[in-house]
């Protein structure tokens, strides 16, 4: 549900964008919108992970702002990340490939049957690859290392260890 308001807020956003030139106060210049789909390799589930991408520096600049949600499903839970915030880094804009790294913390709520729902802050790294099909529009390949920092309880935060991978294949659009 999140995540599909979220999808729709970016495309209703991405129409807003044309007429207005700026979304929610940022330049529109400035934002990426993409909709990743994903399958986590530790696990097993796989579902979509919207994201928009602030570039807060100069027109040249490879640095983003990262902020997103997930919602996978599995065989042995439902993932549900309500909010990523990251950075990436980017080559250049103008090749036909593009080299990107990342790295963020994301929450994540693991919704298992006869368990309820479990909840833990993940530190995520990305490393990936995308390709320009359109001018303003790429198609890209990720991997993703993520590492267990704390389980989120009752009574607060408690220490975990938790390793998961997760591989994304993207569609984003510069809304320039």
């Amino acid at each position: 549900m999140l995540t599909k308001m979220l999808l729709s807020g970016l495309l209703l956003g991405g129409v807003t964008a044309e007429a207005h030139d700026t979304l929610f106060g940022v330049s529109t210049n400035e934002l990426t919108v993409g909709a990743p789909l994903e399958i986590d390799v530790v696990g097993l589930a796989a579902g979509v992970h919207p994201e928009v991408l602030w570039r807060p520096l100069e027109e040249g600049s490879g640095l983003r702002l990262r902020a997103s949600s997930a919602l996978k499903f599995g065989s042995e839970f439902t993932l549900l990340a309500p909010l990523s915030l990251g950075l990436r880094w980017q080559t250049s804009s103008k090749r036909l490939l593009q080299a990107q790294f990342g790295t963020g913390l994301q929450w994540k709520m693991f919704l298992v049957p006869d368990s309820g729902a479990h909840q833990r802050i993940d530190w995520y790294w990305e490393l990936g690859v995308n390709a320009r099909v359109a001018p303003k529009q790429r198609l890209g390949l990720t991997i993703v290392p993520e590492f267990g920092l704390a389980n989120i309880t009752a009574e607060g935060l408690s220490g975990t260890f938790g390793l998961g991978l997760a591989a994304r294949v993207a569609w984003s659009m510069a809304l320039e």
